[in-house]
């Protein structure tokens, strides 16, 4: 049998053409297959089964897709600089990190490079209630901006 068979059907069970199969795997059936081999001059019906079940619990993030995260990314990793750059990501020299969007990194299989920063940053003081406030509002409608900007966010 040839390794590269083209998918043109795929069939739920119930559906005509797998009435036969449904009757012969019951509720272990998922779908039926119909797959074609070019070279040979083929056609193979084949079958999805489910074979084994067993309780699973799904893994949740600690972050919302709009959230931003730190990503530490070293001196030489070029190429990975310029897919966040690509994606939005925006450079903080203080921490020197990148900051982008959760689903971004996700998009990226890159969650494994989430850097915890809150032992760098050292809370400053406001001079007042209002110096707070309007610090706050700042990083707020900044990250409101940057959500915005990478397409996560809405104004």
């Amino acid at each position: 049998m040839c390794t590269m068979l083209r998918t043109r059907l795929t069939l739920k069970p119930g559906r005509p053409g797998t009435r036969d199969l449904v009757e012969k795997y019951g509720e272990q059936l998922v779908c039926v297959r119909y797959r074609y081999d070019d070279e040979l001059g083929i056609r193979y019906k084949t079958v999805e089964l489910i074979v084994d079940e067993k309780p699973w619990k799904p893994r949740t993030s600690q972050y919302r897709p709009t959230d931003l995260v730190h990503v530490k990314v070293e001196p030489h990793e070029s190429q990975l600089r310029s897919a966040l750059k690509l994606l939005g990501g925006r450079y903080h020299p203080s921490s020197d990190t990148w900051l982008i969007a959760h689903a971004a990194l996700t998009a990226l299989r890159l969650t494994h490079l989430i850097t915890d920063i809150s032992h760098l940053s050292t809370p400053r003081s406001p001079r007042s209630t209002r110096d707070l406030k309007s610090t706050t509002y700042a990083r707020y409608d900044e990250m409101a901006d940057f959500q915005w900007w990478v397409g996560l966010g809405s104004k």
